[in-house]
């Protein structure tokens, strides 16, 4: 019997097919688990979410906690998406049924309270806030999440002593990469505090915050502003622009803001004229402040250097904040004038036409009409941005 010789012209392809196939097979398979945890919907929740897709992530979230009611996580996470999108009232049930729920760990349980505090907070609610995080000062007063809250609940509270408390305890329990942000915070909102104060008279209460802020700490170089007001009010005024002229050139914005609380004292006492070296020094440059520029224009022209102010403008003409606004409207009557009226009533005509300056904050946007270290928009606590045009917002 004669043996057959295997056809290798159909045997090789038939080979190829099945080697094609076994290799397609080994890569699904091989990605079978990788593909099964995408598919998880509380994952590619958490990852919209991440990605701004907030009503994807929403629709993923509520998928993820029918699939796992006992779930705690997608439950947590839920409601700090609806509390972000602007549903604090919501985001408050689903948390305060989380509470109450025994199987939470003590992380749980933390993250869970610190959570449902802060819907209490957007709901504008303080006080029950504050009970909430009172339940929660034994496990969660290193967390600076925790502080963060307690900072805006007494911020909500107006209650300036408790809100310095809370970042100053803060600053030495939190871990150290964070307390820095801590220490700076209750610096600058006691800066901002001390300001204020005194702007408002209150010498003993603005005395009291200088006296906790460091000197050489991050408000250190403000403070001389502080000190400055603080001694017009005892009719130290020339001590005043002295330090002034020592310690705030590099700040336009201090100076500024000197600048509109001094302006009435010094016409009152007829003692403008030394404002004047101070504004040389300063108003030099080509970013110096429009405020200044034109205040040392008013003083020039008032002192009967006309020429001089003309000067002036004429070099900070071609500046965009420059405007005829700003400028032209201010000097004009002085200018013209040939006998004109005495000095101190050209200076109450030209006030109401003083160009204000507005202080942005940094982070939101918020405008203040005076310069300020804590944004009541959005709590940031640092120096606002001086930004010379008129001031379209207050606080």
């Amino acid at each position: 019997m004669t043996a057959t010789m295997p056809d290798w012209s159909v045997i090789l392809p038939a080979v190829a097919v099945l080697a094609v196939v076994g290799l397609l097979l080994w890569r699904i398979l091989a990605s079978a688990p990788s593909r099964r945890a995408s598919d998880d919907p509380y994952v590619e929740g958490l990852e919209a979410w991440v990605e701004g897709r907030l009503a994807l992530a929403e629709e993923l979230l509520r998928e993820a906690v029918g699939t796992a009611p006992d779930a705690v996580e997608p439950y947590l996470q839920l409601g700090n998406l609806l509390r972000e999108t602007d549903r604090p009232d919501k985001a408050a049930a689903m948390h305060r049924t989380l509470t109450v729920r025994p199987d939470l760990d003590r992380d749980q349980r933390v993250r869970t309270g610190l959570a449902l505090a802060d819907d209490l907070l957007a709901l504008d609610q303080p006080v029950e806030a504050g009970q909430v995080l009172d339940t929660l000062i034994r496990g969660a007063d290193h967390r600076a999440a925790y502080w963060r809250l307690r900072f805006r609940q007494w911020v909500a509270l107006a209650d300036d002593r408790e809100v310095a408390r809370a970042l100053k305890y803060a600053a030495g329990h939190v871990p150290p990469e964070q307390r820095g942000e801590f220490h700076a915070g209750h610096q600058f909102f006691l800066l901002d505090r001390a300001f204020a104060a005194a702007l408002a008279g209150d010498r003993g209460t603005a005395e009291g915050h200088l006296k906790q802020v460091g000197r050489d700490g991050p408000a250190a170089p403000w403070l001389p502003l502080v000190k400055a007001v603080l001694l017009v009010q005892r009719d130290r005024i020339q001590e005043a622009l002295d330090l002034v002229t020592a310690e705030l050139t590099d700040q336009p914005g201090a100076l500024v803001a000197f600048q509109a609380y001094v302006r009435p004292v010094l016409l009152e006492k007829n003692m403008f004229d030394r404002w004047v070296p101070l504004l040389r020094r300063v108003v030099t440059g080509p970013d110096a402040p429009v405020p200044l520029v034109i205040e040392l224009a008013h003083l020039l022209a008032k002192t009967g250097r006309r020429e001089e102010a003309l000067t002036l403008l004429e070099m900070n003409r071609a500046r965009p904040d420059m405007t005829p606004d700003a400028a032209a409207p201010l000097l004009g009557p002085v200018i013209r004038e040939e006998g004109g009226p005495a000095l101190v009533k050209v200076w109450e005509t030209l006030a109401p036409l003083w160009a204000d300056a507005r202080f942005v904050c940094p982070a939101c946007g918020h405008e203040s009409r005076r310069l300020g270290w804590f944004c009541p928009a959005c709590m940031r606590c640092g120096p606002l941005d001086l930004s010379s045009s008129t001031c379209r917002g207050e606080s």
